[in-house]
């Protein structure tokens, strides 16, 4: 039972259950009677495309009172639309709200057997809102699809925008502090030279230079990645 009280009736079940296995079923319009979901209209597939039944949606539904469509895109693909209109009494509002998690559950369990196993063709179950009938058409439903999308690439890109400056930024950090490990290096390196260089000795010492100015740098390597840098 949900949390407002407002169950699934069983005959939504068996209607649900009848529609998706027959596959002939465009969509459940689904209202509050008795204080249960039920199932007030069923409306069987024109056989024209799910865009013609999309619109056929609106003609079940009233100016003032909320109602929940379960709609099939495609025998895998349900959206689930709540329909909340701007006129419905408060009460109305928040009976439906507080009882879409039971819907929701009813259409979200499609994807699992009698056995508890999935079917393996599930693709989710999509949620679409709306306040007034001129919403719910297969018009109004691209559009909102595709502004949806839209944002959805912007913030990406944002991200993504967002990451490549903070790599660049990273890569400079590092090169300034490479190159200061390195001026140090040359300053050490140039103070310790003798005023008459003994090509054998100096080549020794540049030997073991070389090695200290690998280590330093390997060192402050890691320590800038351990710092996330």
């Amino acid at each position: 039972m949900a949390a407002s009280g407002i169950e699934v009736a069983p005959e939504l079940k068996s209607a649900f259950n009848s529609a998706r296995s027959s596959g002939n079923t465009a969509f459940i319009k689904v209202g509050i009677v008795d204080d249960k979901l039920q199932s007030v209209h069923t409306e069987r597939k024109s056989g024209q495309g799910w865009s013609r039944d999309f619109d056929a949606i609106a003609r079940q539904l009233e100016a003032d009172v909320p109602a929940f469509i379960i709609f099939w895109k495609s025998r895998d693909e349900l959206i689930l639309i709540t329909y909340a209109p701007d006129s419905a009494t408060v009460k109305n509002k928040m009976s439906y709200s507080a009882s879409k998690a039971a819907l929701n559950t009813l259409v979200n369990a499609r994807q699992f057997g009698a056995s508890g196993a999935s079917t393996g063709n599930s693709k989710g179950v999509e949620q679409y809102f709306a306040e007034t009938k001129s919403e719910i058409s297969y018009a109004a439903y691209q559009a909102h699809t595709k502004k949806e999308y839209h944002g959805l690439r912007s913030v990406r890109r944002t991200e993504t925008s967002a990451g490549s400056h903070c790599s660049v930024v990273r890569v400079l950090i590092r090169c300034c502090f490479l190159l200061c490990v390195c001026v140090q290096e040359v300053e050490e390196a140039l103070a310790e030279l003798p005023k008459s260089i003994d090509k054998k000795d100096f080549g020794k010492s540049m030997v073991r230079r070389h090695a200290q100015t690998t280590h330093r740098i390997a060192s402050t390597w890691t320590g800038l990645h351990q710092l996330g840098i």
